[in-house]
């Protein structure tokens, strides 16, 4: 069986945080670094002609997390299983 080694190091940080997988979204970088992707879009914009202006609207709070549930022991019992196989 091939396994890449992306899915290896991950494999072993789950079963080191006691974590089961999560997805973090197709816009996690994004949201991760939005004040460069802000500048970097309004210097697109400006080299394309536009003038930008730029006024913040209100955004709800990141939801918090609930590391506890998210790695509870008993989420992972696969993946001892699949460590073994690798």
């Amino acid at each position: 069986m091939a396994v890449a080694p992306h899915d290896v190091v991950m494999a072993y940080y789950m079963a080191k945080r006691q974590c089961t997988y999560q997805e973090l979204g197709g816009d996690y970088f994004d949201r991760r670094n939005a004040d460069t992707m802000q500048h970097r879009l309004v210097r697109k914009l400006k080299n394309l002609g536009y003038e930008v202006t730029l006024t913040r609207r209100l955004m709800l709070p990141p939801r918090p997390r609930n590391r506890s549930a998210q790695c509870a022991k008993h989420q992972i019992s696969g993946l001892a299983d699949f460590l073994r196989r690798v």
